[in-house]
């Protein structure tokens, strides 16, 4: 398995020159500054409120953060 998992690497880097493959290092730490920059914010999360239910025995058994 681990050998199937590995050929693509393999054979893409037969396909592209070598300091390309070394700039795609890169790339998570452009994501990662573009988030730090740019940060969503889920207002769906923040605007919706938990609904109330009432905690019997069996509910917190089955869901104990509830």
């Amino acid at each position: 398995m681990l050998v199937l998992v590995s050929l693509p690497s393999f054979f893409s880097g037969r396909l592209f020159p070598e300091p390309w493959i070394g700039l795609l290092g890169t790339v998570p730490i452009a994501i990662d500054i573009n988030r730090l920059l740019n940060p969503e914010t889920d207002e769906e999360e923040i605007s919706l409120q938990p609904e109330q239910s009432q905690n019997t025995y069996l509910t917190s058994l089955f869901s104990p953060q509830a």
